[in-house]
């Protein structure tokens, strides 16, 4: 993983996925197999999603496409109660790509509980004397 992210939310599956959609996320089918590596991120979490209290959870993939800037796969577990979605769990494998997405997240209402990307670092060519 290159980043995970853990926003609060509150809203139904339909205005979730509208607001995913909105900063450029697509669904698509991904082998169940992947999602795998989310139960590793919530076990890291766990105290964290704990403070929620009893939810269900669902698994959906996205793809990221801002050509020629960035693209990779969203891993995505959403947290619901009654319906309502109250947690998103976001996971990549590409770089950067959570701090972008974060940021569009975070305009449209979603609040950040925890991020973390593994971000490249611009070097010099040329050598500090």
């Amino acid at each position: 993983m290159q980043g995970v992210a853990l926003f609060e939310v509150h809203g139904d599956r339909h205005v979730i996925y509208f607001d995913l959609n909105a900063v450029g996320l697509s669904e698509i089918n991904v082998e169940e197999s992947q999602f795998t590596i989310l139960n590793e991120v919530e076990n890291e979490l766990r105290g964290i999603i704990d403070k929620y209290g009893p939810l269900t959870t669902s698994d959906v993939g996205f793809e990221y496409d801002d050509w020629p800037v960035g693209r990779g796969i969203i891993l995505t577990r959403l947290y619901m109660r009654d319906g309502e979605v109250k947690l998103v769990l976001l996971a990549s494998y590409g770089r950067s790509l959570i701090t972008k997405l974060s940021s569009r997240l975070s305009k449209l209402g979603w609040k950040p509980i925890f991020i973390f990307d593994i971000r490249k670092v611009a070097r010099s060519r040329y050598p500090q004397r």
